[in-house]
């Protein structure tokens, strides 16, 4: 398979249908398990997903994606 992000071949064990899936499947758990949402500040959440969105944008990569502010001390990419 291609990487659609540096244009060279690698080997792939995912397809993207399956990392979507796998995906929805972790998603409430893993936030939950990471102190769930954080809810108090709208302008920092809007500021993270606006980020986030030019980020994915940039990225070239064709996912599904939400950027959550996390109600946890401990820093995560």
């Amino acid at each position: 398979m291609v990487n659609r992000v540096t244009d060279e071949r690698e080997i792939g064990f995912v397809s993207s249908a399956q990392e979507i899936s796998i995906g929805r499947e972790q998603y409430n758990s893993a936030q939950q398990m990471r102190g769930d949402a954080y809810r108090t500040d709208a302008q920092l959440t809007k500021y993270v997903s606006l980020v986030g969105n030019r980020v994915a944008i940039a990225s070239g990569v064709d996912l599904p994606y939400e950027f959550v502010v996390l109600n946890n001390s401990v820093p995560n990419a």
